[in-house]
Order: structure tokens, then sequence, then C-alpha cells
């Protein structure tokens, strides 16, 4: 299978998914905080936002043996973990919650925590558990990064230079879903 056809299996999956929480949406809480959601835009970060997570988190399942696609998705797992630890949430979901907020929608309809980095309407809307579901996101990014980089022939001090910021980037993320884990019980 070439590389455009997996690009359409991902997404495909993605629009699987934005169908699902578009109908959860609107079919169930939607009536109670906002008549016109979701918009357009909404339904566009949040659709980009499921490409980039399958994209990301399945990646080792999708692209096989690829030297090409593994370097492009080095770079951009390197560049959402610096986004992660920057921002500390994902853009995306940061844009979704102003769209949201156009209608007068708090980031706290999201999340049962008061903090908006933990609002992310992208799970919300498909009833993921999200604390426990939120911890093991970093446990495939692990697995993708080392079965990348176990395949990708490039020179073995390259992949040290890689791997140990995105090590580290990676435990970051994992240990402040951890507290956010403990804070939540």
């Amino acid at each position: 299978m070439d590389t455009i056809n997996r690009f359409y299996i991902i997404i495909l999956f993605s629009l699987i998914l934005l169908f699902i929480s578009y109908y959860n949406e609107t079919n169930i809480k939607s009536k109670k905080y906002c008549k016109n959601c979701p918009t357009v835009r909404i339904l566009f970060y949040r659709e980009l936002h499921y490409i980039v997570n399958i994209f990301g988190y399945l990646y080792f399942m999708i692209f096989q043996n690829n030297y090409y696609m593994d370097g492009i998705y080095l770079i951009l797992l390197l560049l959402i973990l610096i986004d992660w630890q920057i921002n500390r949430s994902c853009y995306l979901s940061i844009l979704e919650l102003k769209e949201y907020s156009k209608y007068s929608v708090d980031y706290k309809y999201f999340t049962k925590y008061n903090n908006i980095i933990y609002a992310h309407p992208h799970f919300e809307r498909l009833y993921l558990e999200y604390p426990s579901f939120y911890i093991l996101l970093p446990c495939f990014l692990f697995i993708n990064l080392f079965i990348v980089l176990n395949r990708i022939n490039i020179n073995n001090t390259l992949k040290i230079f890689y791997a140990l910021p995105t090590i580290v980037l990676i435990s970051l993320s994992f240990k402040n879903r951890i507290r956010f884990f403990i804070d939540s019980l």
C-alpha cells in the first residue's frame, strides 16, 4: 500500500471519530449549552485534532518502513511535544475552545477540573474516560519513538541526539499527566 492510501486510512478513521463526536454533541449535550454548536470551524479543528492523534499515536501500525515518512514523523513528534511543554495544552484544543467561547460556552463544560489545560473537547465528545485514557497516550508515543528509531536508517549518533530530548519531553508529559491523574482522585 502506498503512502497516499495510508493517509486515506487516517482521514477515514478521523472522519468516523468526527461523525461519532458530532452525533454525541448534537443529540445529547449540545442542547444544554449551545444551540448552534458544533459549528463548521469547531468541527474543522476537531477533525484536524483527530488526524494528528491518529497519525501520532498509531503511526508505526499505519506507516511501515518509509524513510521519509519516518523523518517527518520524528520532526512532527518533537514539535508537538515542545508545544505541549510551552502551552501546557494542545494548541488545537485551545483553538476549539476559543470557537466555543464565541457562543459563551465556558471551557469548564468540557472538564470537571478547574483548569483550561485539562479541557479537551475532542476526547470528551467521544466519552473517553479522561484521566486513565490521557495517561496512556504518552505510552503510545514511547512505543512509536522506539520502533521508528529502530527501523530508520540513520547514524546511531543522530538517533541518540534526537532520542534524548524527545524522551525527556515525553517523560515530562507523562509526569504531568500522572500528577493530573493523582490530583483528580
